[in-house]
């Protein structure tokens, strides 16, 4: 007849599948609310007593948000639309996502998105820790240069958060979950927001500090007593529905999902949005290359892009960048105080003499004398302006007078006489422009308690390559951490400097060198 039709008594239930983004057709309201544009819509929330289905949104300057469930109940839906959404609504905002993958791979095609800078394997131990410390180091910045409120936001999402605590505890990186509860708790206020799930318990030091959580599907409804939630309160929960808990109860929430399948959704988006932020500000997480090019090492920061990969200051002290670093995959920089010495140490083909090859082009480039004593190097890439000097030399006591910033460079110092006369007096007759580095292996200089090298190795400043950890610590007077992030290779060691702070590093080759730069590893993010 024409007329309007009857209001119903109550809503419509909720569609078993819901589709991503949610529309605002369906859900008045989604976008139209005040201050809640950069809020991130995840799905529908029924609200029977108000006789509306508004859109359920991850309030994210409140805190972070926590995901609870059985596999294949909603998590990793969740997981993939919160970064599916972010990118979305913080589309003309700078913005950068994270993920870490702890699952079966189902996160694997965030990849593709424009803000995502690295989705990170549940068994990449190495890219997990350097994505963790570079977030929970960029917080602290954040905090204290008071740049919080005005910085670009950050998204770190983890699936299956639970399993990551056993794991690092195994590989013997247990700080790293005091740092992502520090994250958690402290890094919304630093424009850092996390977003978990677990399929599994998850320890009350980390859920205690979440307030915005959401429940799937449980394993064990007895699991919900802990958060106040009676399981006879739980209504029936299909894939992606969840509940949250309410003064009254609870709350059921649909979470979208695309409905193409996440790739797709993917694909679509990374045709149309762009990344706001420069790409050479992108926190990329990669792995420690196998072989480092000379060539290919970033520039010492305090130099600028152009500048050279060493320094010589006024006071005769030498900053030299050597490889890269492992807490960052930034530049290595070995730094030598005025009169100040350094040691390489490691065994047999650990890659000593590559290392003070590339010291000795650093310090070249930074417009130091270099001076190599004893046999010429088995490899090539010795830069033709190095002096070369021979233990038994008549002219190597001329190093003595020399007034010119120089660096002398000794290989195989531990077959050499204890008592070499030259060598000794280089040592302990300092001046503030001449630095003495030496070469030997561990288990030689350990044995010879009188030998010259102990003045060298009593400046506790070097690289130690390839280490014991129970017993190279000694000779440079410092410790060792007792697991290897990554497989002991040649060239990759733990360097420290005279401040007593320590390092794992890989170190650079020379660029011309064959046998070496064939196997130079990629540096891409992936």
């Amino acid at each position: 007849s024409g007329g309007a039709p009857v209001r119903p008594v109550w809503t419509s239930p909720l569609p078993e599948v819901l589709t991503w983004p949610v529309d605002s057709a369906r859900s008045p309201g989604v976008e139209s609310e005040p201050g809640r544009a950069l809020e991130l819509t995840l799905g529908l929330l029924d609200d029977p007593d108000r006789q509306s289905q508004p859109g359920w949104r991850w309030h994210h300057e409140r805190g972070p948000l926590l995901a609870m469930g059985m596999p294949g109940a909603g998590c990793a839906t969740l997981a993939g639309t919160v970064a599916l959404e972010a990118d979305r609504t913080w589309e003309r905002h700078p913005h950068q996502t994270h993920v870490i993958d702890a699952g079966s791979g189902e996160l694997a095609a965030l990849a593709g998105l424009p803000s995502v800078g690295a989705v990170v394997g549940g068994h990449e131990i190495e890219r997990q820790r350097r994505l963790i410390r570079s977030l929970h180091a960029e917080m602290t910045v954040r905090q204290a240069a008071g740049t919080a409120a005005s910085a670009d936001h950050r998204l770190l999402v983890i699936h299956r958060v639970g399993d990551l605590q056993r794991r690092w505890e195994q590989y013997g990186e247990s700080e790293l979950w005091s740092e992502l509860i520090e994250l958690t708790s402290s890094g919304t206020a630093s424009s850092i927001h996390v977003c978990l799930t677990a399929e599994g318990p998850v320890p009350h030091q980390l859920s205690g500090r979440i307030e915005q959580r959401v429940f799937f599907r449980p394993s064990d409804p007895a699991d919900l007593v802990a958060y106040s939630i009676q399981p006879s309160a739980l209504p029936e929960l299909i894939n992606d529905r969840g509940a949250i808990p309410d003064p009254t109860g609870v709350r059921v929430v649909q979470v979208s999902r695309p409905q193409l399948g996440l790739a797709a959704a993917v694909a679509e988006r990374a045709g149309r949005s762009q990344p706001l932020l420069d790409p050479t500000t992108l926190a990329w997480v990669s792995t420690m290359p196998t072989v480092i090019r000379s060539a290919d090492l970033p520039p010492d920061p305090s130099r600028g892009a152009g500048g050279s990969a060493g320094e010589l200051l006024v006071d005769g002290s030498l900053r030299l960048v050597l490889g890269l670093r492992d807490r960052d995959l930034g530049p290595a920089i070995l730094e030598l105080a005025p009169a100040g010495h350094a040691a390489v140490v490691g065994a047999g083909r650990s890659g000593r003499t590559t290392c003070l090859i590339q010291i000795a082009t650093v310090a070249l480039s930074a417009g130091s004398r270099v001076a190599w004593v004893g046999m010429p190097p088995s490899v090539t890439g010795l830069p033709g302006d190095v002096e070369m000097f021979g233990l038994d030399d008549p002219t190597l006591g001329d190093l003595l007078g020399v007034q010119d910033p120089i660096v002398v460079l000794v290989d195989n110092a531990d077959l050499t006489d204890d008592h070499h006369q030259v060598l000794a007096d280089l040592a302990t007759r300092r001046t503030s422009h001449r630095h003495l580095v030496v070469a030997g292996r561990p288990d030689r200089l350990r044995r010879r308690y009188s030998h010259w090298t102990a003045e060298i190795r009593a400046d506790a400043s070097g690289v130690l390559l390839m280490p014991d950890p129970d017993i190279d610590g000694d000779l440079l007077g410092t410790r060792v951490p007792r697991r290897l992030p990554f497989r002991a290779q040649p060239g990759r060691g733990w360097m420290v400097d005279q401040a007593g702070s320590g390092s794992w590093v890989q170190i650079a080759v020379a660029s011309d060198e064959p046998r070496l730069a064939a196997h130079s590893a990629s540096l891409a993010p992936y």
